[in-house]
């Protein structure tokens, strides 16, 4: 259970957490401003698919591809031709 007032961290939030990376240096990596990163990770906007495929990879985070790859057609096909380094996913 999480501390009265805190929320739980969206999916590339999370990704982007575990990874250690800042919203600025995500933000260069994609690249998309820290405004939008936010917008994204606070769930005011959805990223378009290849967003989403990028910082996947930036996240070594075939999941965050693979949940978000569920909602729009087309996101799937775009997931499965993105190149994850071996390091991060097997």
């Amino acid at each position: 259970m999480l501390p009265e007032g805190r929320t739980m961290p969206n999916i590339y939030q999370a990704a982007r957490i575990a990874k250690g990376i800042t919203q600025e240096r995500a933000a260069d990596a994609i690249p998309c401003s820290v405004r939008s990163l936010a917008d994204y990770e606070s769930g005011a906007r959805v990223p378009p698919a290849e967003t989403v495929v990028r910082m996947a990879e930036i996240y070594c985070a075939t999941s965050t591809c693979a949940r978000r790859a569920r909602s729009p057609a087309g996101l799937s096909r775009t997931c499965a031709s993105a190149r994850f380094p071996k390091r991060c996913c097997g």
